[in-house]
């Protein structure tokens, strides 16, 4: 009855009217926050140094590729290795479902994606669990080492709650654990089990990948923080306050699941982070521009990785 109840509850918040109207509030709420700041946003944007803007787009696009390494990894743990190009097409291009309404088109994209190159759906779906674990812990380790930089209010705020849940995903992350969760979601999701158990070396190889991307997003939000503050703003506080803010923002974001790709949820957490060397009106540029150059860089991955599989196709089966 429990589990009857999850699936009706994610029914619900998965149904296309319900997340349509979130991303509509969501979007109405960012215009009246721009409309609010517009001095200030106006100001930041005319002021945006374009050398950190491009900086920035390629740390965005790398966060994107070193994520599709996270969970090309775990795949490989899993009894599944592909090749790089190839799993840059499932993984890239699968994960463009997020931004759709409802909450499975990613992982159903991914799965069919995977069954083409001879990966099982249930295996792809094992993945899915093992890289959101891996994802969320490495996000809340980097998260928790930069909240005491934020003040009391953040600090108390979302300080015990990322070190708490950087321990349940530590304890998660212990391979008997895993593999018993792994087991738990395909029986909730009536799926047999698939691929091999999860080993020690495979997700200490996945988390490495994870930290590497988590890197790269807050080098990617550091250096927009360079493009609206400028060369003062080049501390050691703000290059942890912008690595912690993106991986809390998406933590958060995540978890707020009714959110397309987090909608609105991710901004807000990250102006609140970098409030402490930036004025709210080029904190707020600083979110929308990091969405704008991510879901850009989601899109241009995986176009790329479409025509590099595709001509990979033409080497291997030649015209004539």
């Amino acid at each position: 009855m429990r589990a009857a109840s999850l699936r009706r509850l994610s029914e619900v918040a998965a149904s296309r009217p319900v997340r349509v109207g979130f991303l509509a509030v969501a979007l109405t709420l960012a215009a009246i926050a721009v409309a609010q700041q517009w001095s200030e946003v106006r100001d930041a944007v005319v002021s945006l140094r374009l050398r950190y803007l491009l900086a920035s787009t390629l740390a965005a696009l790398a966060c994107v590729w070193t994520a599709m390494l996270t969970w090309r990894s775990v795949l490989a743990d899993l009894g599944s290795p592909l090749p790089v190009r190839a799993a840059a097409r499932v993984f890239c291009v699968g994960q463009l479902g997020k931004y759709l309404p409802g909450s499975v088109w990613q992982l159903v994209a991914q799965a069919e994606l995977g069954r083409e190159l001879g990966v099982p759906r249930g295996r792809t779906g094992a993945a899915v669990v093992v890289q959101s674990v891996v994802s969320v812990g490495t996000a809340l380790g980097v998260a928790a080492v930069a909240l005491p930089l934020t003040g009391e209010g953040l600090s108390r705020r979302f300080g015990p709650v990322a070190l708490v849940g950087l321990l349940a995903c530590a304890v998660f992350l212990y391979p008997p654990v895993l593999n018993w969760l792994r087991a738990r979601v395909q029986r909730v999701l009536r799926s047999e089990a698939e691929g091999r158990p999860s080993t020690g070396r495979g997700v200490v190889g996945a988390v490495g990948w994870s930290l590497l991307s988590w890197a790269s997003a807050g080098t990617h939000v550091w250096l927009l923080v360079l493009a609206v503050g400028g060369e003062e703003a080049a501390s050691w506080r703000a290059v942890v306050l912008a690595a912690g803010g993106y991986a809390l923002a998406w933590t958060i974001g995540f978890v707020a699941f009714i959110a397309p790709a987090g909608a609105g949820v991710r901004e807000a957490v990250l102006v609140a982070m970098l409030l402490p060397v930036l004025g709210h009106g080029e904190a707020l540029v600083v979110a929308l521009v990091s969405r704008l150059l991510f879901t850009a860089s989601d899109v241009a991955v995986a176009l790329l990785s479409m025509l590099a599989v595709r001509a990979r196709a033409r080497e291997w089966h030649p015209s004539g």
